[in-house]
């Protein structure tokens, strides 16, 4: 009779039991690992240099260059380049019976904003409109049989132009800040229109006689550069 009654008990406490329910840990729910967004906003600077070529008047060049401006995004920025140009060249040549030598100068202040894609957090494009403030000389002397020549180039003033950039940057971003520091190696290409300039050429022949061409025009400058600047995006 006890066996039946304890057997009646257990059978109504399994009848009424509820399922036992374990709450899920917080601390176990799977974790977004993806990361934020940049926003933006932030200020990007950058100190560097360069050395490179002026074309077509033979110069070696040399820059030096502040940057300052807005990173709007991973990807896209604005600045302003502030610098100088420096250039300086000599030549001396011979064909045939004909001797010639020149020398180049110049020296140009130089502003330009640029706009810039950074790509695959390494890559950056820059582009966007430019100018110099300075001037530029060019003397050159001719020496043939039957005569010779001496020539001049020169400007000076206000000289528009644009500018076209490339570099590679050793810097990944910050995952926090997302800011990028780093050296950045890279190619800078100014082209100047030189809208002052004055080409001047004197002609003496073997009996003495001198011919003196002058004329203004517009002088074209193209400087290639190799670059090396420090940046914090």
């Amino acid at each position: 009779m006890r066996r039946l009654v304890l057997l009646g008990a257990v059978l109504s406490c399994a009848a009424y039991a509820q399922p036992l329910v374990i709450a899920n840990d917080p601390l176990d729910a799977p974790v977004n690992v993806e990361p934020a967004r940049d926003p933006g906003g932030r200020v990007r600077w950058g100190l560097g240099g360069g050395i490179g070529w002026h074309s077509p008047y033979g110069a070696w060049g040399l820059n030096l260059e502040g940057r300052v401006g807005t990173q709007l995004g991973s990807v896209l920025s604005a600045y302003f380049a502030i610098g100088a140009h420096l250039g300086a060249g000599v030549g001396i040549g011979a064909f045939g019976l004909n001797a010639g030598a020149q020398g180049t100068l110049l020296g140009h202040f130089t502003m330009g904003a640029l706009v810039e894609l950074l790509l695959f957090h390494h890559l950056s494009v820059a582009a966007g409109p430019a100018f110099g403030l300075g001037a530029m000389g060019l003397g050159g002397l001719n020496i043939a049989v039957n005569g010779g020549s001496v020539s001049a180039v020169s400007s000076a003033g206000f000289k528009p132009g644009f500018d076209v950039r490339l570099g590679w940057g050793f810097h990944s971003p910050n995952p926090r800040t997302h800011k990028r520091r780093g050296f950045n190696v890279g190619v800078d290409v100014l082209t100047l229109f030189h809208l002052n300039g004055i080409v001047t050429e004197v002609v003496t022949d073997f009996s003495g006689t001198q011919t003196t061409v002058q004329k203004a025009q517009t002088l074209i400058t193209v400087t290639p550069m190799l670059t090396l600047s420090y940046e914090s995006r």
